[in-house]
């Protein structure tokens, strides 16, 4: 997959951690992808409202207000086709990513992530449709 591929993909990247949503920013934006970024899920929320365009949105789980599970039954809700990856810092994760999965995510992530690990989970949730 060339750099104009993922140029063409518009991610949006939820947390209410401004270091990490910046990393994330960052890294994503150096593989070539088009990134916006919300500090939560109300925000989220406005900018997809916005930008109908994004295909797939990276999320965190524990956010103070609309937190993920709520804005991936909301995402789930306005459009089935979006692309879902959830991630959480929690020490005991499995229960809260497997009800990010019951509501809607297609993927989920510790906290950290390896880089490589998330580029191709992204790669094969935009590219490949046999994922769907």
């Amino acid at each position: 997959m060339s750099a104009n591929d993922c140029s063409k993909v518009n991610i949006l990247v939820v947390d209410d951690d401004p270091h990490l949503r910046e990393l994330t920013n960052d890294i994503l934006n150096e593989y070539g992808f088009t990134v916006f970024t919300a500090d939560g899920g109300d925000t989220a929320i406005e900018l997809l409202e916005v930008h109908k365009n994004i295909d797939l949105v990276i999320t965190d789980i524990m956010m103070p207000g609309k937190e993920g599970v709520a804005l991936i039954r909301a995402m789930r809700n306005k459009n089935k086709k979006i692309k879902i990856v959830a991630m959480t810092g929690m020490i005991n994760s499995a229960t809260v990513l497997h009800t990010a999965t019951v509501f809607g995510a297609d993927a989920v992530f510790n906290k950290p992530f390896k880089i490589d690990e998330l580029i191709n989970k992204i790669n094969s949730l935009v590219f490949d449709h046999t994922s769907i």
